[in-house]
């Protein structure tokens, strides 16, 4: 049941802002609310319904301790949270609260009133008949309409602060800049004009276009060049080639990298031009298919960058593998310096040297010969084989095929290309084979030169029998 009060209710338009939303501002006045003879104070809550009787207001809310002495002078739609948008020249109907309590109205003839009907004096329009448009003045070429009035007349500025040129100019064509500086909001965009620079997110932008943060963003480096830039440090750009460097500032091929490339992923395609970074190349695990590797220093193919780094340098060579190598085709190469053949390590006593000519002494073992014709002969140590077999095993290389140089002595007479060799009385040596008889088991190659002096080093081919 409503309590009754004596209530005295105005409703004045404030303003109405220009643009596209609909949104108005209403100033409401009251006074004289009483309760039981008392002027009452507390929290007031304005409902709008868009009819008498509708059972839910399109529009209400509470403003604290509004009430005072039973006046109250208070803004609707002035809270952005809570806008209020009504339809120019509709009837609505309001009604109050105060502390929660509804308010009694009563008309000129005393009788009761459930709410209280007017028409809003503002807001969007739903049926263009209402208005007569040939009433409203028009504003000059670069000005746009702030108020219209009651009679068509109208207020105009410019979109800044008018005046003077200042401030966003529409054009008809374009909306430009006129002041120096200018911002349609301080977080959002901002452009400064004498610098030639835009932010978005920014309001000092450091760059011709800075996002959020001012030393992110984008510039014009060069002719035709375009910069990218972060913590105010160019970090990439692109040529007009379409060419892109990381880390320098030239590019001569699409992608350019100046530091180390870590790859997570996989690579795709044809590298149409070079693919040259001036630091490791590091697949992160991943696999290299259908890619030529032209001029590469160092390839390790092992389970961890720390390995192949390790490995290379410690052990003084181009490649290693860790795992199986399957080869298609034809593996060529050039040995530099002496020997090209295949060797295997094998464990050592003593201290043989390359090309000294070994026999067996134990388990996996050689030792330096000593003796005319032994049947334990097991070969001569390489110089520097061109292919090694059993890296791993720490020893020396025995050569199993190929060409090696070779300790020799004219034991049994001077040495010519095609002579048999053997095992001799000097330690490490080999000499001519006399009598196939006695070489049989102990033969450890053939003479590819020849020895015209007492002792010297020839190449042999390398053959056991």
């Amino acid at each position: 049941m409503k309590k009754p009060f004596l209530l005295m209710i105005l409703l004045s338009v404030l303003f109405i802002s220009v643009g596209y939303s609909a949104y108005i501002q209403l100033s409401d006045q009251g006074t004289s609310a009483k309760d039981s003879g008392s002027l009452i104070n507390g929290d007031l809550t304005v409902l709008i319904y868009e009819t008498y009787t509708a059972p839910a207001p399109i529009w209400q809310e509470t403003f604290t301790d509004a009430v005072k002495n039973g006046s109250w002078n208070v803004m609707l739609g002035q809270n952005p949270a809570n806008r209020l948008e009504l339809e120019f020249g509709r009837m609505y109907y309001k009604d109050y609260q105060i502390d929660g309590t509804n308010l009694n109205f009563e008309d000129n003839s005393g009788g009761s009133l459930l709410r209280l009907a007017f028409y809003s004096p503002l807001g969007y329009f739903n049926n263009a008949s209402l208005f007569n448009f040939s009433m409203i003045d028009g504003c000059s070429a670069g000005y746009v309409i702030r108020e219209i009035d009651e009679d068509g007349s109208v207020t105009c500025e410019r979109l800044s602060s008018g005046g003077a040129a200042s401030g966003w100019n529409d054009t008809g064509t374009v909306v430009e800049l006129i002041t120096s500086t200018d911002h349609v909001n301080a977080t959002t965009l901002y452009v400064d004009n004498t610098a030639s620079r835009v932010g978005i997110g920014t309001y000092s932008p450091s760059r011709q276009l800075s996002l959020t943060d001012p030393g992110v963003g984008l510039e014009r480096v060069a002719a035709n060049i375009l910069g990218f830039f972060t913590g105010n440090s160019e970090r990439m750009r692109i040529d007009a080639s379409g060419n892109v460097a990381i880390g320098g500032s030239t590019a001569s091929q699409r992608l350019h990298v100046e530091g180390n490339l870590n790859v997570t992923g996989t690579i795709y395609g044809n590298i149409a031009g070079d693919l040259t970074p001036t630091g490791d190349l590091d697949m992160n695990n991943y696999d290299i298919f259908n890619t030529k590797v032209l001029h590469a220093k160092n390839i390790g193919v092992t389970s961890s960058l720390a390995e192949a780094e390790a490995r290379m340098p410690a052990e003084d060579y181009s490649m290693y593998v860790e795992g199986d190598i399957r080869v298609g085709g034809n593996i060529l190469g050039t040995v530099q310096g002496a020997g090209g053949d295949i060797a295997e390590n094998v464990f050592f006593s003593g201290a043989p040297k390359p090309g000294d000519v070994v026999v067996i002494s134990g388990d996996l073992t050689v030792k330096k010969s000593s003796k005319p014709y032994d049947t334990s002969a097991a070969g001569i140590i390489s110089t520097k084989p061109a292919y090694l077999l059993a890296m791993e095993r720490d020893g020396l290389p025995l050569a199993l095929s190929g060409i090696v140089p070779t300790k020799v002595v004219n034991e049994t007479g001077f040495i010519r290309p095609g002579d048999l060799l053997t095992t001799s009385s000097k330690e490490g040596h080999a000499m001519k084979c006399e009598s196939l008889s006695l070489c049989k088991g102990a033969i450890v190659g053939k003479a590819l030169g020849s020895l015209d002096k007492e002792t010297g080093v020839i190449e042999v081919l390398v053959m056991l029998g």
